[in-house]
């Protein structure tokens, strides 16, 4: 027995293409909003599985366009979070940094599992439109629903940190 082609015989979960077609998707919307019939007609076998990545991308961008860009640089400061506790996780270290949050290794004792935990710091958690972005992306990511994208597995606020846990993935950042 031979291994199948990724095309029209796979499994449409399982096929390479749908992530390829969400990259493409998002970046239409960063040229202008794209047509999301059309863009799903063109590949009618996949877009029952693509659509599940669209949706995220949609709210995403539609949210970010009524809000106002803030042109000041983020200024980082230390969190002092390493070993708190924030909600129901128990920060382990600090993965990442990047343009809306700080990623943290943290445990989720009850079930004993590593998460991702993104925080919005507070210096910038203070600016309406830098946390209404933060809490439009934990949506999107929330509403993406395939295998080769990390599922949310909760927001919130804990004592004025605001969070988002995702599934934790070991290796090399994607943050830059």
């Amino acid at each position: 027995m031979g291994t199948r082609a990724a095309g029209p015989e796979c499994e449409p979960a399982d096929d390479p293409r749908v992530v390829e077609l969400v990259k493409e998707y998002e970046a239409a919307w960063e040229r202008g909003r794209p047509d999301r019939s059309r863009f799903l007609a063109r590949h009618p076998h996949l877009a029952s599985v693509v659509a599940l990545g669209l949706d995220g991308i949609d709210i995403l961008y539609q949210e970010v366009g009524v809000l106002t860009r803030a042109d000041r640089p983020v200024v980082w400061a230390e969190s002092g979070l390493i070993g708190a506790r924030v909600g129901e996780f128990q920060v382990v270290r600090e993965i990442a940094r990047g343009g809306m949050g700080v990623v943290y290794e943290a445990l989720q004792p009850a079930l004993n599992r590593r998460v991702a935990l993104k925080i919005l710091p507070r210096s910038l958690a203070t600016d309406r439109d830098r946390l209404r972005r933060f809490e439009v992306e934990a949506r999107a990511a929330a509403a993406v629903a395939h295998p080769h994208i990390v599922p949310v597995y909760a927001v919130g606020e804990d004592r004025g940190v605001n969070y988002y846990a995702m599934q934790f993935v070991d290796g090399a950042s994607l943050m830059s």
